[in-house]
């Protein structure tokens, strides 16, 4: 038994890792490459395997950094079953047609060429296997087994549990936050000889949930005393909601001022109405408040701009106001717009609410860039940039020990993926030393032979 990783390996994006058994082959996730200088190059590489020979495909979440390639998979070859629960087969829909849209437009702006079209996302589509969690997934005849197990990241999001030749191998996808506001807690983790874990926050702690909320009310409460402009880049699966849904409670109970807030985000807009379909996965006090009629993700002053007129007529509304707006790591959408405006601006705020890829605009701002160039144009940065790390949708160190105590026993071999090099090796680390496990980082294109 061999396992391949491909992607994610020292590095945050490009998740894919292939499962060999036997004869059988297995793909779990094929995301993009997304930040890094020449990203765009290796999102172009033929795959370093053959497409054809993959039995099935398996996703995690959906993220472009985990399903971003799976049309491209089907373009160059694949035929077979693409397995995922129901939240994540539906939101894989809107990020492939809005990766499409994206990748369109720089194909006639840079001329690069776009990974693929719209008959590859049908195909796609046609192979989308939705299954509901602890359902048991057989394939080869039985021979590979998998389970999907709740790893509340994101709506739908799963760790897969593969039984195959004797043996267990938990692949952790992006294990969620603490005490999120929409989603239920990470389910323990199983038995198992092998455990292929995240670790984006491997090597630190987030806040918890009471100092992400008062920040974030005090972030509005100071913006409209300012007379400023609040732009929180959002991740438009996730984080969108869950601020949507935090922004709801404190105007509910009096704790922010009434402001103009706009959702400036058709991705996000679309990903809400899917969360509104699959209420069923929230947690039980989101899911009662929603059974008792609540709008979760509507509040006053709220308007959601999904047309570009729409999106401009926001320039002539007299701050103060509140802007989510997408790409969630600033490397494109309306956000950049929303930068150029007011990132000079000394009463305005940014407030970044996830991680940054290394190369990307709001990895610069993260650290303190005072000047980013954005469409052409040098913009000066004299607002406010702050970054609240338990808005993150990724457990921190602290919950990914937690959870790979929870199982029954330890796991023999625990592999560190889906982190910077420093991330990982920190959790390596602590794993070796306080939890006695043989923990390594895989080097991207490594391969590990997995006893049996």
């Amino acid at each position: 038994m061999k396992l391949h990783f491909f992607g994610a390996a020292q590095e945050v994006t490009g998740t894919c890792y292939l499962l060999e058994s036997g004869s059988h082959k297995v793909l779990v996730d094929c995301g993009i490459f997304q930040g890094g200088e020449g990203d765009s190059k290796r999102n172009q590489l033929p795959f370093p395997f053959d497409p054809d020979s993959i039995d099935a495909v398996f996703l995690t979440h959906p993220h472009m950094d985990h399903v971003g390639r799976v049309p491209l998979l089907v373009k160059r070859g694949y035929r077979g079953p693409i397995f995922s629960t129901f939240p994540t087969a539906e939101l894989s829909k809107l990020l492939w047609k809005d990766m499409l849209s994206i990748m369109q437009d720089a194909e006639k702006r840079d001329r690069v060429p776009a990974l693929y079209d719209e008959d590859d996302v049908a195909k796609a589509e046609e192979r989308l296997v939705p299954v509901e969690y602890e359902t048991l997934a057989e394939i080869c005849a039985g021979a590979i087994k998998a389970t999907f197990h709740d790893a509340g990241h994101v709506l739908g999001s799963a760790f897969i549990e593969f039984n195959l030749e004797h043996r267990t191998i938990v692949f952790s996808g992006d294990l969620g936050n603490d005490d999120v506001p929409i989603l239920r807690p990470t389910s323990p983790l199983p038995q198992c000889d092998v455990l292929v874990v995240e670790s984006t926050y491997g090597d630190r702690l987030h806040e918890d949930l009471q100092t992400r909320r008062t920040i974030l009310r005090d972030l509005v409460k100071e913006t409209v005393e300012k007379k400023g402009v609040l732009m929180i880049p959002t991740f438009a699966i996730e984080r969108t909601q869950e601020i949507m849904l935090t922004l709801h409670r404190l105007a509910e109970n009096g704790e922010i001022p009434r402001v103009p807030i706009f959702l400036d985000s058709p991705l996000a807009i679309n990903a809400t109405h899917v969360y509104e379909e699959y209420g069923r996965y929230f947690n039980e006090n989101a899911k009662n408040e929603m059974l008792s009629g609540h709008e979760l993700f509507e509040l006053p002053g709220f308007v959601a701009t999904k047309t570009s007129d729409m999106s401009k007529k926001i320039n002539e509304v007299v701050p103060p106001k509140v802007i989510l707006a997408g790409a969630g790591m600033m490397t494109g959408g309306r956000i950049l717009h929303h930068l150029v405006r007011y990132l000079p601006d000394p009463n305005s705020t940014l407030m970044i609410v996830g991680y940054q890829a290394h190369g990307t605009i709001g990895r610069r701002l993260y650290e303190g860039a005072k000047t980013v160039r954005i469409h052409g144009h040098d913009v000066h940065v004299n607002a406010t940039v702050t970054s609240v790390g338990a808005w993150s949708a990724h457990a921190d160190q602290a919950k990914l020990l937690r959870w790979i105590q929870s199982a029954p026993k330890k796991p023999e071999v625990v592999l560190v993926t889906h982190g910077e090099q420093n991330a990982s090796e920190t959790l390596e680390r602590k794993l070796r030393r306080d939890l006695h496990i043989d923990a390594y980082v895989p080097a991207p294109g490594q391969t590990f032979n997995l006893h049996t």
